[in-house]
């Protein structure tokens, strides 16, 4: 009888136990370390009037850092490392023609480049408000350059080619940008954000301007030479758009 009594209360045991559902475990959102992001804003418009193919983008590689758990609290620090580019390059150009001042007739051509060069560093936090959901604010400081260069125009004496004007700008510039974000997970692996900030920094440009002759006894002509330094400041209320991907 006691052995019965026993081998029942185990059996009800049993069944008890297996009769319960496993609890669902909850999904863990930014919980890695690494994070790479792309971004896409510079698609959504050309850079310079000019443009017929535009490519570039900006690659960001995050690092949290400061914690004692490999899942940390809602209170993240990461830093930012950047590398962007936008370049303008026409596949194809247009010529106008000016006909005033005979003999001298003007071909107008827009037969312009355009490359940016852009690098970063900066301090970011996060704060998680819902499992997916987060906001996200910090510094960025950097560096930028950025070179122009095109063809003015080709100038005719009685039909005969004589010469072309280049023009051809540099600039180099240090941004400091305070932003702040949103971002969506989609995925414990991915998420979605787009960023706004505020930016001051400084300039250093150069221009010059060459008239180039086709026969060979004119020397080049410098038409124009200048430098110019500047502070600025600024809003870009769509910074970045990224695609994120966590590891």
């Amino acid at each position: 009888m006691k052995k019965a009594f026993t081998l029942s209360l185990m059996l009800t045991f049993c069944a008890l136990l297996f009769a319960q559902e496993e609890a669902p475990k909850p999904i863990i959102y930014n919980q890695h370390k690494n994070e790479i992001a792309i971004d896409f804003q510079s698609l959504l418009h050309k850079v310079g009037s000019d443009a017929i193919l535009v490519s570039g983008t900006n690659l960001i590689y995050k690092r949290r850092f400061g914690e004692k758990r490999f899942v940390s609290v809602n209170e993240k620090k990461a830093l930012r490392f950047q590398l962007g580019g936008n370049v303008d390059v026409p596949i194809s150009t247009d010529t106008v023609l000016n006909q005033g001042g005979f003999p001298v007739t003007s071909f107008f051509n827009n037969n312009n480049s355009y490359t940016r060069l852009t690098t970063s560093i900066g301090i970011e936090w996060q704060k998680q408000i819902e499992p997916r959901l987060q906001l996200f604010y910090g510094v960025d400081l950097g560096g930028s350059y950025q070179r122009s260069k095109g063809v003015q125009s080709l100038t005719y004496i009685s039909g005969t080619l004589t010469s072309y004007t280049e023009g051809i700008s540099n600039s180099i510039g240090i941004p400091v940008n305070g932003f702040m974000g949103i971002k969506v997970f989609i995925h414990p692996r991915f998420s979605a954000s787009i960023e706004s900030s505020v930016l001051l920094g400084i300039n250093f440009e150069e221009n010059t301007s060459n008239r180039h002759y086709f026969d060979n006894f004119s020397p080049t002509e410098l038409l124009r030479s200048d430098k110019r330094s500047e502070f600025y400041f600024g809003m870009d209320y769509l910074r970045y758009l990224n695609l994120s991907y966590y590891f």
